[in-house]
């Protein structure tokens, strides 16, 4: 029986920085869109605070980093190839909900995007569709209805609303 190996805090730093970099690129890619008047009432406002969030998540984590305790077998080793995989995919599917926000408005991308991450982590399509459309509704909902701010409802459904 091989002996797991412990996960250090230095591990959860890289992985961590790894991914804030993510982020900040995430929130680069964010500052091309419009952000509107009052801040944050077009497209570009929701990816913004998304990606700041994200940063200043990840830089937390990354210097206040916590002793995991967990242990694993594959500790200190690359991510199999199936693994990387879904890391890129993960970071194009940000990528993707930047560039359709635009197109296809809040509610759809939020959808689409809530239901790809919702089935690479293994949930069945019905239960990721309700779920992802219950989401998406009740987050823009919360964004105009609360917080008072319009989000994008899509180009492409602009064009078929004048047709």
């Amino acid at each position: 029986m091989e002996r797991l190996r412990d996960i250090t805090r230095g591990q959860v730093r890289i992985a961590a920085a790894i991914l804030t970099l993510i982020g900040a690129v995430y929130t680069w890619q964010a500052t091309k869109l419009p952000i509107g008047d009052p801040i944050g009432s077009e497209e570009g406002g929701t990816p913004m605070v998304i990606g700041v969030l994200w940063v200043l998540f990840g830089i937390y984590v990354t210097l206040k980093a916590p002793a995991p305790g967990a242990q694993d077998d594959e500790v200190g080793t690359w991510p199999s190839r199936a693994m990387a995989m879904r890391l890129i995919a993960v970071a194009a599917l940000c990528g993707a909900y930047i560039v359709l926000l635009p197109w296809l408005g809040t509610i759809a991308t939020s959808f689409l995007f809530m239901t790809a991450m919702a089935r690479m982590c293994g949930a069945p399509w019905l239960r990721s569709m309700a779920a992802s459309i219950i989401l998406a509704v009740a987050f823009w909902l919360l964004f105009v209805n609360v917080l008072d701010l319009s989000l994008p409802t899509g180009a492409f459904f602009d064009a078929l609303r004048w047709g």
